[in-house]
């Protein structure tokens, strides 16, 4: 994945938050994984079937050995909204990897400096 496909990777691997009826600009991959991550939360919050919530964590885990926009787009758009929601948190804590822990733990410190 890299900067430029993101989005569409994102609509490949999420038919349901594609098809949900969520808004968001394909153009700007902040706007859609932002998105993304708050749709995700919501679910989660209800009871989201294991299939997607292991399709989420895989793809934030592959987030986290991206490149540094990759990095970056893991962190603003889906890990900022993680961290303000308690069960996402909570279950991010146990399903996240090393990697991405990290890069979680330096969101919720509130700076993007290397940990």
């Amino acid at each position: 994945m890299n900067y430029r496909n993101a989005v569409t990777v994102l609509r490949e691997r999420f038919p349901e938050f594609t098809e949900s009826g969520e808004k968001w600009d394909d153009a700007l991959p902040n706007d859609a994984y932002g998105t993304f991550a708050l749709f995700f939360c919501r679910l989660f919050e209800r009871g989201a079937s294991e299939g997607l919530v292991s399709r989420a964590f895989d793809l934030f885990n592959e987030m986290a050995e991206g490149d540094d926009d990759i990095v970056n787009l893991l962190e603003v758009s889906v890990l900022e909204i993680v961290a303000d929601h308690p069960a996402c948190l909570r279950i991010a804590e146990n399903r996240l990897s090393s990697t991405a822990r990290r890069l979680l733990k330096r969101v919720q410190r509130g700076g993007f400096a290397d940990a």
